[in-house]
C-alpha cells in the first residue's frame, strides 16, 4: 500500500520553484505533511513553529476524523445514539435513496444542519 504522503501528493498541486513558498500543507490528525519537501513533521507542542509552518503555506487543507463534532454535542454516525443506529445509511445517503425518496433524503440533511445550527464549536 502507498504512503498516505505519496496518495496525497498525486491530488495536491505541487509547490512554485519561483516561490519557493508550500504549496499545499495537509494537517492530517497530528501529523503536518509539507507537500514542498515531501516529508511530514510529527506533533509538537511548539506553537511558534506551527504558526510559522502556517504561515508559510499558501493553500491549507485540514482532514478529520469521524466524531470531531461530538464533543460540541453533534451526534456521530456510529457511536451510542448515532445517527445510523436509528436510520439505514443505504436509506439516506446514497444516490439511489435520493433518487427513490428525495424527501425523505432532504429531511435527514435538514434535520443535520438544524441539530448544526444549535451547536457552538468545541474547543
Amino acid at each position: 500500500m502507498r504512503p498516505l504522503s505519496s496518495w496525497l501528493t498525486t491530488f495536491i498541486r505541487k509547490p512554485s520553484q519561483s516561490t519557493g513558498r508550500f504549496a499545499t500543507t495537509v494537517i492530517l490528525g497530528n501529523v503536518l505533511f509539507n507537500m514542498e519537501a515531501g516529508k511530514s513533521k510529527l506533533p509538537s507542542s511548539d506553537l511558534a513553529a506551527f504558526r510559522n509552518d502556517f504561515a508559510k503555506a499558501k493553500h491549507i487543507v485540514i482532514l478529520t476524523g469521524a466524531g470531531v463534532s461530538a464533543e460540541s454535542g453533534v451526534p456521530t454516525f456510529r457511536g451510542a445514539g448515532g445517527y445510523w443506529r436509528k436510520w439505514q445509511a443505504q436509506d439516506l445517503a446514497t444516490p439511489k435513496a435520493f433518487t427513490e425518496n428525495p424527501s425523505l433524503v432532504w429531511e435527514f440533511y435538514h434535520y443535520r444542519r438544524e441539530v448544526m445550527a444549535s451547536k457552538q464549536p468545541n474547543k
